[in-house]
């Protein structure tokens, strides 16, 4: 009998029995799981108001309550910055579903978290922590500006200064300074740590696609730029990873389409100690720059040369990096180098890995050794056109090591020094077309796997 009051008051209530599934829907914990203790999200047209010209308004209202922000499918206009602060979760119905919009003339980033540009450059520990964006689309309508000149790093379709933030099922376009500019203190007892992304795309960008300036230790997995650097040819970068290390980036796709203009410097241009991994990098006017040391790339395609004659898919200005099981390829007949070790300043590079297959470098040449500060070693196989030559250019170091084979074309070596280990008996053992010298003779090592010595003449 206890149990009747019970059943009349829910049915009493009107909407009481309706609004429990919401409610249990939104008491997730950070990690996702179902909890008591969590509160629904809040809809964004909940927090407009009457006489809101724009968005933005509506946005600050829902952010200020600490809750899940839930955005649902159509076009949000804003005039002003989404401002996001830490906890703050900001998510849409989806890619092209759900799209916040710059007005015209507004000359700002569209979504930016709290007080980064007070941060920006301060190395500080501060900024916004622990926030997501997932699951819509972030237009920073790049015609509609009109910023120039420093200005235009500051509109921005996304600026961060903070750590532990989560980017997930992301569409970035038209922006007209950066895609993103990201940034964090890289260093010290208290570095920044950990953000991630996730299928994250930035479809043009006047400047660079992804300025990364940290946080330290980042990881991203599908991370396509496509169509960076339209303010200018040959200025910014696909992905400038810059003054942070440890990154992992996986599966990141920079390339152009085929009537751009404007090309990016570098497709990926990074400071030191990251790792690429399952990657395609293309089209830009050259792909991969090395500026520091410990990068490792490794299973990836670097290819189409989009640079003037002589310039190079790779180019290794710092010490110590590694690639292993990538290809490289380049136009037949285009003048570009497949890796440049060292730069034309004269920079000289040591102890590099190089390991994969190069295509079509016939024109140019494979490898350029520009400043060959030895025991780097070079390693794969090489195709090349009917009738084609591939070549190594410059001076080899002594202490460095090619072990390079090419089928049915030739290879030439501008210039290569011996080294002077000659064979005691004619049985030592040896590889086939291994050679080497004393001061009475030049020693072959022969099919047979057997020396052969040929006297020099006096």
């Amino acid at each position: 009998m206890r149990l009747v009051p019970i059943v009349l008051a829910a049915l009493l209530v009107p909407g009481l029995a309706a609004a429990q599934p919401a409610r249990e829907a939104g008491r997730r914990s950070d990690s996702g799981s179902e909890s008591l203790g969590a509160i629904r999200p809040v809809s964004l047209p909940e927090c407009r108001r009457p006489g809101d010209r724009d968005w933005a308004p509506a946005f600050a209202r829902c952010i200020g309550q600490g809750r899940e922000v839930y955005v649902p499918a159509g076009l949000y206009e804003v005039a002003a910055p989404v401002v996001l602060r830490s906890g703050t979760r900001l998510r849409g119905a989806g890619k092209g579903l759900t799209t916040i919009r710059l007005a015209d003339r507004a000359n700002a980033d569209v979504v930016q978290t709290e007080g980064a540009y007070g941060l920006f450059g301060t190395r500080s520990s501060g900024g916004a922590r622990r926030w997501s964006i997932s699951d819509l689309t972030i237009d920073g309508n790049r015609r509609g500006q009109t910023a120039i000149g420093p200005a235009v790093d500051a509109v921005n379709c996304l600026a961060i200064y903070g750590d532990n933030w989560d980017l997930r099922d992301v569409l970035l376009t038209q922006c007209r300074g950066h895609g993103i500019r990201s940034e964090w203190f890289d260093g010290g007892a208290v570095g920044g740590m950990e953000a991630s992304l996730l299928n994250v795309t930035i479809d043009v960008a006047g400047r660079h696609g992804w300025w990364f300036k940290g946080p330290h230790d980042s990881n991203a997995v599908k991370l396509i730029v496509i169509d960076a650097g339209q303010e200018m040819d040959d200025l910014y970068d696909g992905l400038r990873i810059e003054g942070a290390a440890n990154g992992r980036f996986v599966d990141f796709h920079g390339w152009h389409r085929s009537v751009a203009t404007n090309r990016v410097r570098y497709q990926l241009y990074s400071s030191g100690s990251n790792q690429i991994i399952a990657s395609h990098i293309e089209g830009g006017r050259s792909q991969l720059y090395h500026a520091g040391q410990f990068d490792q790339v490794i299973g990836s395609f670097v290819y189409a040369p989009f640079g003037p004659p002589g310039s190079a898919l790779v180019t290794f200005a710092g010490n110590s990096n590694t690639h292993v099981g990538n290809q490289y390829q380049s136009f037949a007949g285009h003048p570009t180098y497949g890796i440049r070790l060292g730069t034309k300043d004269r920079s000289v590079v040591y102890n590099r890995v190089v390991e994969g297959q190069f295509q079509d470098f016939d024109a140019a040449g494979a490898v350029q050794f520009v400043g060959d500060g030895g025991s780097n070693r070079i390693s794969g196989y090489g195709f090349s056109r009917p009738g084609g030559t591939t070549t190594f250019d410059g001076r080899i170091h002594d202490t460095t090591e090619i072990d390079y084979k090419q089928g049915g074309t030739p290879i030439e070596i501008a210039s290569w020094r011996l080294k002077s280990t000659p064979p005691a008996a004619t049985s030592d053992a040896c590889n086939p077309g291994q050679m080497t010298f004393d001061d009475e003779a030049l020693y072959v090592c022969t099919p047979a796997r057997s020396w052969k010595r040929a006297p020099l003449a006096r």
